[in-house]
């Protein structure tokens, strides 16, 4: 969740959210009727960029990373970077 959004000097905003226990930076803009926010995560440290395309609709892609330990000694494993789509849906409706 965003907690604050400050106006920037060249039509960008910056928004300021909480996550895993860290503060992050969102930068966020408009292009056309399309708004984008891009990140870094604090709990992966990857790269998330994304566009909400109208009020239903949101895609974006998270960058690699690389996922934690599972057993003492053993490395984690990497995730190639990943496309997402958010779309909201009517009760009952399923795709």
């Amino acid at each position: 969740m965003i907690n604050t959004v400050t106006a920037t000097d060249n039509d960008e905003r910056v928004g300021y959210a909480s996550q895993a226990g860290g503060n992050i930076e969102i930068k966020i803009w408009k292009k056309d009727s399309e708004i984008y926010l891009e990140w870094i995560s604090a709990l992966t440290r990857s790269h998330l960029s994304m566009k909400m395309t109208d009020d239903n609709k949101t895609e974006g892609t998270i960058g690699g990373f690389q996922t934690a330990h599972g057993q003492a000694g053993i490395s984690g494993r990497a995730v190639p970077p990943q496309s997402f789509t958010f779309e909201k849906l009517r009760a009952k409706e399923v795709k």
